[in-house]
């Protein structure tokens, strides 16, 4: 098996990737990948408190996330999410095991944050070596399935007229090819999200694969950042980085020395994403150049009237500028800067008697999707 197949793995429309990629003839990892295809096959014993898979939510090329269960005495049942790390795409066991150790040391320090939008981490265990990660399962549904151009149309055929105006109106509408999401949603969510990068970051975490699929909208209508298998210290880097190349800066593309301003960029091209209905880069390339020159496109992005707001021109400047000394120095900076942050577009607003209640708005929404299935 190669790193190619397990890039196959990926059902995301932008799948992450190991872009520093090591090689090495030496092939002794058979043992393991058959003893993670045993446990995928078979389930995680009784010892690890997990009684048995549920439904499949994902996977990559990093492993497979279950919806599983932890059943406790008197059959108290709690929910949670599964991710078996795949030793695929590693070219020895020793390999493997050194990134689920330093993957571990990741995951111990997250779990300590319990963050409102930040996934919670739970446990790391082992079956057969194969290392397992338990989160939280988070009820809700993530942004590239929200933004999917058949939400609107489900939403349409199964909502009262009245609804469905009133999400046009304030949430969501169609876009250049997907949904767009109203400027006060979209700011909303981006603030949320900055919040949790924000706790990750003050914590020496880089996330390294923002993308909209690994941002959930929950139940509550508040947003939250998940998947964390690519995340890593910044005083302890692995040799073997993933991120999505679509979502990835050119500080990451160039192989430069990482900071938490990459998450900032990432999250930057998903807020342009939201507000726009298009992916600002496909799926193939790394797309540096249109990256390293976006600043000058910005207005062109937004497109009418989107760009005639100065404030959030500035904004979204602030988030993908090429060059990290550019951007906002921080997640915290970039919620709360009174000349153009995302708190001073929310007044904008307000001032503009054009502000909502987002998060019911949002909460609200998820409740209308609650019953959709994109898989039927």
């Amino acid at each position: 098996m190669t790193d190619s197949n397990a890039t196959q793995l990926f059902n995301d429309d932008q799948p992450t990737s190991d872009f520093f990629n090591l090689s090495s003839d030496n092939r002794d990892i058979d043992m393991l990948c058959d003893a993670y295809d045993d446990i995928l096959n078979r389930g995680v014993s009784e010892s690890c408190e997990i009684l048995r898979f549920g439904k499949k939510l994902g996977a990559g090329g990093q492993g497979v996330v279950y919806r599983s269960q932890r059943v406790g005495t008197d059959n108290f049942i709690l929910p949670v999410a599964l991710k078996i790390f795949s030793p695929i795409r590693y070219n020895t066991e020793k390999e493997y095991l050194n990134a689920m150790s330093l993957m571990a040391a990741v995951s111990s320090r997250i779990a300590l944050i319990q963050h409102d939008n930040l996934l919670n981490v739970n446990n790391w265990s082992e079956q057969q070596q194969i290392r397992i990660m338990e989160m939280e399962f988070v009820d809700g549904k993530d942004l590239s399935t929200i933004i999917n151009p058949r939400t609107l149309q489900w939403l349409k055929e199964h909502c009262s007229q009245k609804r469905f105006e009133s999400l046009n109106n304030v949430v969501l509408d169609y876009g250049a090819k997907n949904l767009r999401f109203k400027t006060g949603a979209a700011v909303t969510i981006i603030s949320e999200c900055l919040k949790g990068l924000g706790a990750l970051h003050r914590e020496k975490i880089v996330h390294s694969d923002v993308k909209p699929s690994n941002i959930m909208i929950k139940r509550t209508g508040s947003a939250k950042i998940i998947d964390l298998g690519s995340s890593y210290l910044l005083d302890n880097l692995p040799q073997r980085r993933s991120c999505t190349p679509a979502y990835a800066p050119p500080e990451v593309l160039d192989n430069d020395e990482p900071t938490v301003l990459s998450d900032i960029a990432s999250l930057g091209y998903v807020f342009l994403e939201l507000l726009t209905g298009k992916s600002l880069f496909s799926r193939q390339g790394t797309h540096l150049q249109e990256k390293r020159s976006i600043c000058y496109q910005i207005e062109q992005i937004l497109g009418e009237p989107l760009c005639y707001n100065s404030v959030l021109v500035e904004f979204c400047k602030k988030l993908v500028a090429p060059n990290p000394a550019d951007r906002f120095q921080s997640a915290d900076e970039a919620v709360t800067s009174d000349a153009n942050g995302a708190a001073a577009i929310l007044r904008q607003l307000v001032k503009m008697n054009l502000a909502s209640e987002y998060s019911n708005d949002l909460r609200v929404l998820l409740e209308d999707l609650s019953e959709m299935n994109h898989d039927n």
